[in-house]
């Protein structure tokens, strides 16, 4: 029998500096960095990362609307049963070696509503598996994320995470403590993701 967590209690314990509003996202980047690695592709296959930018609906045509939501795909190895457990377990020794304290994805909930994964992988005999779930304070590992069997699929992780924008308007003001009209347009572009509008990939080499 294994301890149950109340996330929503973890959350609230998990300190989020509030100079450092998008490290939720790194963290989120990072997972998808150490899935790369851990797939050890095929020197003829680069890791990729995309990082997607998703936006409210447009109310004026003259405006560029407010960033609602980060979308992280990657080509990395996938939540199979080993990845996927030690989602599970708060403080998971897993990627203590990389030095994780097994606490990110807590900290995903300091700024995100919910995160929301999609996740292929292949089984001991290759066989390939899907996985799909709600990250949320109301997440129930009992339930959430049962592999299915698929015909085929392209192996890696799809995490769409909605954000908090109270969190943010809160916790991001600009030098001169004044608050920007869109306030997390000026941390994403001068942490260097993404101008307006647009996707960035990273290739990462072998």
């Amino acid at each position: 029998m294994s301890i149950k967590v109340d996330i929503g209690n973890q959350v609230r314990q998990t300190v989020l500096p509030q100079w450092k509003p998008l490290l939720p996202l790194f963290e989120a980047v990072m997972n998808a960095f150490q899935a790369i690695k851990e797939a050890d592709l095929p020197k003829n296959i680069p890791g990729r990362i995309t990082i997607e930018i998703e936006r409210a609906a447009d109310l004026f045509k003259d405006e560029t609307a407010p960033i609602d939501s980060f979308k992280i795909t990657d080509n990395g190895i996938g939540l199979d049963d080993e990845n996927f457990d030690s989602f599970n377990t708060a403080f998971s020794r897993r990627k203590v070696a990389a030095g994780g304290k097994g606490l990110g994805r807590f900290t995903w909930l300091k700024a995100f509503e919910s995160a929301e994964i999609e996740s292929v992988f292949r089984d001991a005999d290759g066989s390939f598996l899907s996985r799909s779930y709600i990250f949320s304070e109301s997440y129930d590992l009992d339930t959430a994320g049962l592999p299915k069997k698929i015909d085929s699929g392209v192996v890696g992780t799809t995490g769409h995470r909605k954000i908090i924008l109270e969190f943010l308007e809160r916790a991001i003001q600009l030098p001169n403590g004044e608050k920007p009209k869109y306030p997390l347009e000026e941390v994403v572009h001068s942490a260097g993701i993404v101008p307006p509008r647009t996707t960035r990939t990273r290739m990462i080499g072998r």
